[in-house]
């Protein structure tokens, strides 16, 4: 009877956090050649779902763990990211790119997951 009155234990688990839709169609077109679901040319993580940025990495300024969004926004801030899928060379974002203005502002702002449950990953699944 306590189960009933508690909704009892068949209902479903919420899903896991995903990307604002957004972000991650940026993230995809800039990001996923290399960090999608199986990371390529030698990537040492990848970043397709919200929770992939959310493990720690000591590949930060500082060389101490941080979360890998972290490392995300300093790359991209000090512009040695993206690369080029195809010559493996810096190809960054010129400053007042729009996708480049866009995940800056969500990784400056703590890198939030989508509201309500409302969000995409890399592979652009909801």
């Amino acid at each position: 009877m306590l189960l009933a009155a508690c909704g009892g234990s068949s209902s479903a688990a919420p899903a896991p956090p995903s990307f604002p839709c957004d972000i991650a169609a940026a993230l995809s077109e800039h990001c996923g050649g290399c960090h999608g679901m199986e990371p390529a040319l030698g990537v040492p993580f990848s970043f397709a779902t919200l929770d992939d940025t959310r493990m720690e990495t000591t590949l930060t300024r500082s060389g101490k763990a941080e979360p890998i969004w972290q490392a995300m926004r300093e790359v991209l801030e000090d512009s040695k990211m993206p690369l080029d899928p195809k010559t493996g060379t810096v190809a960054a974002l010129a400053e007042d790119n729009p996708d480049r203005q866009l995940i800056l502002a969500w990784l400056r702002a703590g890198a939030p997951a989508a509201k309500d449950g409302a969000g995409c990953d890399l592979d652009g699944g909801t």
